[in-house]
């Protein structure tokens, strides 16, 4: 096994022109050493009068200039106009059943192994869902919600078959579908709401 050639230790990555071995696939980025070598050589080391100066300069020539689109606006008649023209991009239904294949399973950012496809405990019926949003009266439970409208129950720990009173949540469908992204961020949230709201 090749090592890397500015001496940290770590396994190589031959790059492409193979002129040296670097630890590293971003070249010697990563490297300890170079690290350590870099930021000592720029100790003390500055611009100088001169280039201050003419830098000085140019961001007060660039903070003058003002870009061509500042203070226009579309006419009532462009703006229709524009409406018009968004409207007769509709896409096909072919190009929208390819767009659709191409994100389906495992080609899709968010596949989580299937998980969506677990079925939901037997607790998790109508009535419990009715329950839910009785209890959280009727309205969607995230503070930030612009939306509120259509709204669902959520498993506050992602987990189906966990269907306790503590772990169920009233939520819109848009606030839901965000609620997928970052997910440890949102079980701490909606866990923290729900002990509030007690």
């Amino acid at each position: 096994m090749d090592l890397c050639d500015y001496g940290c230790g770590k396994p190589a990555i031959i790059c492409f022109l193979k002129i040296r071995k670097h630890c590293c696939s971003e070249w010697t980025q990563q490297c300890d050493v170079i690290k350590e070598k870099t930021s000592k050589s720029h100790i003390g080391l500055g611009h100088t009068q001169k280039t201050k100066k003419q830098l000085s300069k140019i961001m007060k020539k660039r903070n003058k200039i003002k870009p061509i689109w500042e203070g226009r606006h579309h006419t009532e008649e462009s703006k229709i106009k524009i409406g018009l023209k968004s409207k007769n991009r509709e896409c096909k239904d072919e190009t929208r059943k390819k767009m659709s294949l191409v994100r389906i399973g495992e080609k899709n950012a968010n596949w989580k192994g299937g998980i969506s496809l677990e079925p939901y405990c037997f607790e998790f019926t109508k009535d419990l869902k009715e329950f839910i949003k009785e209890r959280d009266f009727y309205k969607c439970r995230n503070p930030n919600c612009v939306n509120g409208k259509h709204l669902c129950v959520h498993h506050v720990d992602y987990n189906k078959k966990n269907c306790i009173l503590e772990n169920l949540i009233t939520l819109c469908f848009s606030c839901n579908s965000k609620a997928n992204f970052n997910r440890e961020f949102w079980v701490e949230y909606y866990q923290n709401l729900l002990k509030k709201g007690k």
